[in-house]
């Protein structure tokens, strides 16, 4: 009997082990469902609506949940005048970690949310209702930071929801997710026209069908481009790369009809099969000094290019479509570089 008894309470702790290794995905929310408790890691704990925290700052505008990992979420937000703000990063000495479905819904005032680094989960729909929204700062894309070897990640309208509002734009986005490619609609502000994303990777889909976004900004902090990120943001017109990424993966930006600006940080190393293709607007870009291949087809008809500048001018040659021949390159003549790099041996992978 004691021996049953034993393997019955081992057993029970394992099961309390597994259910307490959930993903981020899964504490984020269900994307089935929009439940005001989407986005709590755990049990949600205590509920604080302290006018100021025992640090001395004014987080009045704030509700605080408690959660099961010692650090807070933020639950709802009362300020219905402010116009632009800066998520706080902690509470009570205390990380904020996490935004909870809904907590923002209908703060339809706001025109600039900057959100911290701090943050590693929001939930569902938790900006639901923002439609004023213009400027937005995001620490990743979707419902959690992902690490650089993922390969699924929910897409920006998943912090907006699956419910209409006035001013919100229906939005399919097809994005990958439990290893198959889903399509699901979110109602993103029609307003949002920039969006800046400091950390993490941005994948397949991620902006899939943002037609109301004109600039993306991405900071040092992302590492990582991956393939049709960016697919069918028609009115995007300024991109911005930073220096934490190497890759620029095939089709990244591709179709594109109202690319213009293009800055590519200075670590990247290869830009991939198709990267700009049909970018129609686009008439300059700069190659910088890391990068080694630029894959055949990256600035396929992209009509109006008229100047591609290398930075490293050194060593470049092309190899053939179909036959490996390594024929050098003059790249030190960026209105050559244009004509070869979009039309001329457009069909070639570069390398250095």
């Amino acid at each position: 009997m004691k021996k049953e008894g034993l393997r019955l309470v081992t057993l029970i702790f394992a099961m309390l082990v597994l259910f307490g290794m959930t993903s981020c995905a899964e504490n984020s929310g269900n994307d089935k469902g929009e439940s005001s408790l989407d986005g709590v890691e755990g049990s949600e704990g205590s509920v604080s609506t302290d006018t100021t925290d025992d640090q001395g700052a004014d987080n009045t505008d704030y509700v605080f949940s408690l959660l099961s990992d010692g650090t807070y979420g933020i639950s709802s937000y009362t300020n219905t005048t402010e116009h632009e703000i800066t998520i706080p990063e902690a509470y009570n000495g205390k990380a904020v970690t996490q935004i909870l479905s809904h907590a923002f819904k209908d703060a339809d005032q706001l025109t600039s949310v900057i959100i911290p680094d701090s943050i590693t989960n929001i939930g569902i729909a938790a900006f639901s209702g923002c439609s004023s929204l213009e400027n937005m700062t995001l620490p990743f894309v979707g419902d959690c930071k992902k690490d650089p070897t993922s390969e699924q990640q929910y897409p920006l309208g998943y912090i907006f929801g699956k419910t209409s509002y006035p001013g919100g734009a229906k939005t399919e986005q097809m994005f990958r997710l439990d290893r198959y490619h889903r399509s699901e609609i979110y109602y993103i502000p029609a307003s949002l026209k920039k969006v800046t994303v400091t950390d993490g990777i941005i994948l397949n889909g991620a902006f899939f069908g943002c037609t109301m976004m004109e600039e993306i900004v991405l900071d040092d902090g992302v590492v990582a481009i991956k393939g049709g990120a960016f697919t069918l943001c028609e009115n995007l017109t300024t991109v911005v790369i930073g220096e934490g990424v190497t890759e620029i993966e095939a089709e990244a930006f591709s179709h594109l009809d109202s690319l213009k600006n293009v800055t590519i940080g200075k670590n990247v190393r290869s830009i991939g099969n198709l990267a700009f293709a049909h970018c129609d607007a686009l008439e300059t870009i700069t190659i910088p000094y890391q990068v080694r291949m630029i894959e055949a087809y990256a600035f396929r008809y992209c009509k109006n290019m008229k100047s591609i500048v290398f930075n490293n001018t050194s060593g470049w040659y092309r190899d053939g479509y179909g036959y490996p021949i390594r024929t050098q390159m003059t790249v030190t003549d960026p209105a050559l570089n244009a004509i070869n790099l979009t039309d001329e041996y457009d069909d070639d992978t570069w390398k250095r």
